[in-house]
């Protein structure tokens, strides 16, 4: 099979959907049983697929953060580059594809979740309208529709009335790069680089309504006035739409000496930052599936989530669910954690064995199965 790519979301940074395309990709063509057609942006080409037997990389003539002309090319152009490129099957794994499709190939789409319908409050008017057109669009005339959870089939059965039958559930994997760190010179030097403190509950995520950070912070601030905790806040993440609303709330709670902020990490030094943390804390209030809590779970590290969408699917019995609504009640998932090693070295352990059923190689030959249904 030739397969076309939609990689155009990779960057040099990459979070969410540019980690799965980067580590689907990746696992594609280590299995080594396809050819494969990568359209990327200008740059973003990984050294380790330049020249790979059977990968073709189309390089787009403008950067992935030139976003006018990336969605005109995908909209209105990539159409006309897909019919002329010999593809057996085409995949888009962030739900948009061309408005003007070949007849002649079919199009496989990945939905990651349904926020901009179940939680359109989180995002901004425009942005809501573009891609619920968009999701609409690229769910009618596709083939087969690839959800990453059971939760996010559900939703797309229940929200777009689409067929089960046209939906194939498969989920992401982790990294083997997120495992437990016991090089002590590795860790030093990583908490020195981002000037992290000694002891730290973590947060790593996009910063945006949907990721709940108020909730964190309110739930902090109790940790530190109600039960003394000697511990920090480091939030990890980007910062998107309405993110300075909710970090006014360090300065109302007077946190600013307690809630660290080390922007960007990079990708080879977060292995260690998630084994320096003693909890790992993510209240989403919607997930399609929850990768950093995955990534926790794979360095050791317990997890306090939510209780609602994806996150019971990926922590099952293996981290404490809470209610994302209830500050006081994340606040107390947070602190038995705290105050209970055993509790907290079981749950450790618990989602460390999770963590391992979770695979992109296993991801990849599912993904694999289903263009072959269709090739």
């Amino acid at each position: 099979m030739r397969i076309g790519i939609n990689a155009l979301q990779l960057t040099a940074r990459n979070s969410g959907i540019g980690q799965y395309i980067y580590n689907m990709i990746s696992s594609l063509i280590s299995l080594n049983i396809n050819e494969y057609y990568l359209y990327l942006s200008r740059g973003n080409a990984r050294p380790e697929w330049l020249g790979q037997r059977g990968v073709d990389i189309k390089e787009i003539p403008f950067c992935k953060e030139q976003v006018i002309l990336r969605n005109l090319y995908e909209l209105f152009y990539l159409g006309q580059d897909l019919s002329r490129d010999d593809l057996s099957v085409y995949w888009s794994p962030d739900t948009k594809i061309p408005l003007l499709i070949p007849k002649n190939i079919p199009f496989v789409v990945t939905v990651h979740d349904l926020a901009i319908i179940k939680e359109p409050e989180t995002y901004k008017y425009s942005r809501v309208v573009y891609w619920r057109r968009l999701f609409q669009h690229a769910i009618q005339k596709s083939s087969y529709v690839v959800a990453i959870s059971q939760t996010t089939r559900n939703d797309l059965i229940e929200l777009m009335d689409v067929s089960p039958e046209k939906i194939k559930v498969v989920y992401n994997g982790v990294s083997a790069q997120f495992k437990p760190v016991e090089n002590t010179n590795i860790l030093m030097r990583v908490a020195k680089k981002y000037c992290l403190p000694e002891k730290f509950l973590l947060f790593v995520g996009l910063f945006s309504p949907r990721k709940n950070i108020a909730g964190i912070l309110r739930a902090f601030s109790i940790l530190k006035n109600e039960y003394q905790i000697p511990h920090r806040l480091v939030m990890v993440g980007e910062k998107g739409w309405r993110y300075r609303a909710d970090l006014e709330l360090v300065q109302s709670f007077g946190l600013e000496k307690q809630v660290f902020f080390p922007g960007f990490v990079e990708d080879e030094d977060l292995p260690a930052v998630y084994n320096l943390a003693d909890v790992f804390v993510f209240p989403s209030l919607y997930e399609g599936f929850g990768l950093p809590v995955l990534e926790a779970m794979a360095c050791g590290i317990p997890v306090v989530t939510s209780n609602i969408s994806a996150l019971p699917e990926v922590v099952g019995k293996a981290g404490i669910l809470v209610n994302p609504h209830e500050p006081e009640e994340i606040a107390t998932g947070i602190h038995r954690l705290i105050s209970n090693k055993k509790l907290s070295s079981e749950l450790a352990k618990a989602g460390l064995k999770r963590s391992r059923h979770f695979l992109w190689e296993n991801a990849a030959r599912e993904l694999l199965k289903v263009f072959r249904e269709i090739a």
